[in-house]
């Protein structure tokens, strides 16, 4: 009986030793940040990129691809929001 209550701390605390390391790997993305060049034209322009850009041809926006995930993101959570409130309120009633 001791043996097995032994190993089960064992293995919750390579479990636990493990999840933390795999949770770090979350978090070593954001310090990793790349050097923007000097000039955005400077970077374009070596590959032929600039000089006829589509997005303004074909009229795009210019929103960043982080700041429409996180709007889209936020307009989720709140839409799971107004969710939540009214199963509250319907429970509350019942």
């Amino acid at each position: 009986m001791k043996k097995n209550i032994i190993q089960l701390s064992q293995y919750r605390t390579t479990l636990m030793l493990a999840a933390a390391v795999l949770m770090s790997f979350a978090f070593v993305p954001s310090m990793v940040l790349a050097n923007t060049p000097v000039s955005p034209l400077a970077a374009s322009s070596s590959f032929g990129l600039g000089q006829n850009d589509p997005a303004a041809t074909l009229g795009l926006g210019t929103t960043a691809l982080d700041d429409a995930v996180v709007k889209l993101i936020n307009v989720m959570l709140g839409f799971l929001g107004l969710i939540a409130v009214v199963i509250i309120l319907i429970g509350g009633f019942r």
